[in-house]
Order: C-alpha cells, then sequence, then structure tokens
C-alpha cells in the first residue's frame, strides 16, 4: 500500500474538520486557580461604583473572582465555551444569594455580566470535563462557592490578618507564615496593585489538582515584591 503524502493529509483534514488534531480545552488543562480578591484595593481602580457594591459585602470578607482550570506549564487555555455565550440567569436559588455576597462584580456591570463571563470562559470547561451538560452553570457555580466555604477563604484575612477599624495598614511580618500553615507553601500566589508607590494586596490565587486537593503543580503568579510592604485597606 502507498504511504499517504503530507499533501493529501493536508486535504483530507481540510475537507473533514472532525478529522483534525485540535484539543478540546476541557481534555487539556490539569489544575484549577480559585481567585478571590481583596475588594477595598479593587476599588482604588474601579471607583465609586465598586464602594457602592463593597457595602454589600459581609465585613473584612474575601470576594470571588472565578475558578480557573488552568494548565500547570504557565501557558494560557483556550476560552472554554467554543460556541455562543451562554446568559447567565438569576434563579433567586441559595447558590445566586451567596453569590450576591461573595461573587459580586466590582465595576460597572452587572453582577451577571461578571458571571456570564467566568462561566463562558472558565466555567463551561468544568461541566464538559466531567460530562454535565454545558449549559448547566449554577453546577459550576456551586462547585467554586463549596470551595471558597469549605476552605475558609471567606474570612481568610480576618483568621491571618486580624480584623481591624476602617483604614490602611501593613500585613503583619508573620503573615506568609500563617498563610503556609493554611495552604501550603508554593500552592498559592498573592496579587498587588500598585498605587502612589505603594503594594496593596489585590488577589489571592489558590491552586487545586483536579481532585481539588491543594497543589504545588503550576507556576508561581506572584505580583507582590518580595521585601516590600504589602498594605490593606480596610473599608466597611
Amino acid at each position: 500500500m502507498k504511504k499517504l503524502s503530507w499533501e493529501l493529509i493536508l486535504i483530507i483534514l481540510i475537507s473533514f474538520p472532525a478529522l483534525s488534531l485540535s484539543i478540546d480545552p476541557w481534555n487539556e488543562y490539569d489544575i484549577y486557580i480559585l481567585s478571590v480578591q481583596w475588594g477595598s484595593t479593587m476599588c482604588l481602580t474601579q471607583g465609586q461604583d465598586c464602594y457602592e457594591k463593597m457595602k454589600k459585602v459581609p465585613r473584612h470578607q474575601m470576594t470571588i473572582h472565578g475558578l480557573w482550570p488552568s494548565l500547570s506549564t504557565g501557558k494560557n487555555l483556550d476560552y472554554c465555551n467554543p460556541g455562543a455565550d451562554i446568559p447567565i440567569e438569576d434563579s433567586g436559588s441559595e447558590n445566586f444569594e451567596n453569590m450576591k455576597k461573595y461573587w459580586p462584580s466590582l465595576n460597572k456591570n452587572p453582577n451577571e455580566v461578571f458571571w456570564e463571563h467566568e462561566f463562558n470562559k472558565h466555567g463551561y470547561c468544568y461541566l464538559k470535563k466531567y460530562n454535565y451538560d454545558g449549559n448547566k452553570y449554577e453546577i459550576y457555580f456551586k462547585k467554586v462557592l463549596d470551595l471558597f466555604f469549605n476552605f475558609k477563604i471567606n474570612n481568610l484575612m480576618i483568621n491571618i490578618a486580624g480584623d481591624a477599624d476602617d483604614g490602611e495598614y501593613v500585613l503583619p511580618d508573620d503573615f506568609i507564615d500563617k498563610m503556609d500553615a493554611k495552604f501550603g507553601q508554593n500552592t498559592y500566589s498573592l496579587r498587588c496593585t500598585k498605587n502612589g508607590g505603594d503594594y496593596y494586596l489585590s488577589e489571592i490565587r489558590i491552586k487545586f489538582d483536579l481532585n481539588f486537593q491543594l497543589t504545588t503543580k503550576g507556576k508561581s503568579q506572584n505580583s507582590c515584591p518580595n521585601g516590600k510592604p504589602i498594605h490593606v485597606i480596610y473599608v466597611s
């Protein structure tokens, strides 16, 4: 039997795209990153709308940015939903009530716009990975909320950095030691926003394996410089 030429193989792949070698993103990723925000820092760049929304967040608690299926190599994963974005409708369920408090949009967009972006870019991969119906977005939202509460991330700053009156503070010297004790070294990254020459804690990104256990797999996403004070703002 004669071997197929590369030219013929290319013609076949173009003519029959189902035979192509592309990989769906939900079959490719190998870790999750749970990103949580310190809202008062986010408001430094988002303005008054953000501060108004923060009034609905329980005092001095983290909020969710998203749960992101990711590649441990550091390469960006493709946008998860290859079709038309699936719109998110607030059903009034317990999940959505918790999302309003702990997963709010902190810019001018409504919550549903933020949730729609997070689901279609990231959450759709989670559903397809485990053969759920791609439209069942509440399954993804519930998984994110379960991680958030089971690891007590909502109270993270209160438990590790301490409660405080309104104002600006520098994280205590033992903050990293306490983070390491809670999560383990190299299982999380700190993200900072620079403002007026100072660095403010904006996000914490925590890494999980595919069984949702903390993992050291994956590259660090730290943006808070070593040896520099990390500021936090407490606003009720």
